[in-house]
């Protein structure tokens, strides 16, 4: 819904064309969040790297298409906010870091 990857791993303000996307065609919205494509493909390289890329699906998300396309892509990206703090990685100051986790987790 940004419209770009964020090397930081900050999230930005979605973009309304999201919504408008999320209304005209009329499928489900799976919300996702991927996690580690900072590593596989920074600014700069041409050729992706190896490395351990998370990737968290989310349940449906039902929308009203008479709702502002802002307000949609808003609701998209809260939801991908919430796949991010439930896929053990912790949002500090907007930036993303993996927690450790106890090996009996």
């Amino acid at each position: 819904p940004e419209g770009a990857r964020q090397a930081s791993g900050k999230f930005t303000k979605p973009q309304p064309g999201v919504g408008f996307i999320a209304v005209k065609s009329n499928v489900p919205i799976i919300p996702v969040f991927i996690s580690g494509t900072e590593k596989a493909l920074p600014p700069g390289i041409r050729n992706p790297r190896m490395v351990h890329v998370t990737v968290t699906f989310g349940r449906e998300i039902k929308i009203d298409k008479n709702m502002p396309y802002e307000a949609i892509a808003q609701a998209i990206m809260d939801n991908i906010k919430q796949l991010a703090e439930s896929s053990k990685i912790s949002c500090k100051g907007g930036v993303f870091r993996k927690t450790k986790l106890n090996s009996q987790n």
